[in-house]
């Protein structure tokens, strides 16, 4: 199961609605299960996932996303290690980059924004505040209206 629904890409989208490249680096399908069902909520979202930093990479460098959902410990790299890889690659200095974790400690949130990470949101993720926050990332975009 898990490992079939990172393959894939799910585009979310209804006519005249500009489509946002997002990545979804989260290595707990159910966490996975629940950021898609929030973005379903609303169109606009072209959907790819990966569980680990090593696809993550590979995904962003054949793909470019704009907005990063990064979930802080995935298996094999933190996420302060992997966002400046991510976004050292070739069209990925411009994306915005969302940290996802359990961990709210002050420390670490500050350690996320002087990484460079445009926003924290820590996990669980509250619906209404989920979608303002990507309404807000999505509105500074180069080129967002």
């Amino acid at each position: 199961f898990f490992s079939s629904r990172r393959r894939h890409t799910r585009l979310l989208t209804v006519t005249g609605v500009q489509t946002c490249a997002l990545p979804i680096l989260e290595d707990n399908a159910v966490n996975v299960m629940l950021l898609e069902q929030m973005l379903s909520l609303r169109p606009g979202y072209e959907l790819r996932c990966a569980e680990d930093g090593a696809q993550g990479l590979q995904l962003a460098a054949g793909w470019q996303p704009e907005v990063v959902l990064l979930d802080m410990q995935l298996p094999d790299v933190h996420g302060l290690e992997l966002m400046p890889r991510l976004r050292a690659l070739p069209g990925m200095a411009t994306a915005r980059y969302v940290a996802l974790s359990a961990n709210a400690m002050p420390q670490d949130i500050a350690a996320a924004h002087a990484a460079g990470f445009d926003a924290y949101w820590t996990k669980p993720l509250d619906v209404q505040q989920f979608h303002q926050g990507m309404a807000e990332q999505v509105a500074r975009l180069p080129g967002a209206g």
